[in-house]
């Protein structure tokens, strides 16, 4: 398999799988055995950053897992949306570079002059996606938590 068509299958991924809000579009592409670090439970300030334990924390396994995950990210977002910014490709590996976008549904902040406002996403994120075989196998995310980052 090429760098391109690895590539591909991520932006596919991200794209149709994530920003549509259907993850049903990339079923095809999810391996029966798909992980993903992006449990519910950051460490050290970063979410799929390991724990003292050396424990990633929560492993989700399977493409309802996925489904059910990008599902979640919905409720909790108005328009969420990733764009790329980088990928290299190192092996069987695609490394992402992504902004992600979108504002709380649930969580507000008063501002300055007394206005509600909902938290935006913002900083990057990196995801390390394993593609073999055409079907991503693995999808870990790292991205900083941090107070105004829900």
């Amino acid at each position: 398999m090429t760098d391109d068509a690895r590539q591909a299958i991520v932006r596919r991924f991200f794209e149709e799988g994530w920003n549509s809000g259907n993850p049903a579009l990339v079923s095809d592409i999810i391996d029966e055995h798909y992980a993903s670090n992006d449990g519910d439970e950051p460490n050290n300030g970063f979410f799929g950053q390991a724990g003292p334990s050396g424990d990633l924390g929560p492993v989700l396994t399977g493409a309802d897992a996925f489904a059910a995950h990008v599902q979640k990210y919905g409720d909790m977002y108005n328009d969420l949306r990733f764009t790329i910014d980088k990928m290299v490709v190192d092996s069987e590996t695609v490394i992402t570079i992504w902004t992600p976008s979108g504002t709380t549904k649930n969580r507000f902040f008063t501002d300055r002059l007394g206005q509600q406002r909902p938290y935006e996403l913002r900083y990057q994120g990196t995801s390390l996606t394993d593609v073999v075989q055409g079907e991503v196998t693995r999808h870990d995310m790292f991205w900083p938590l941090n107070l105004l980052f829900p």
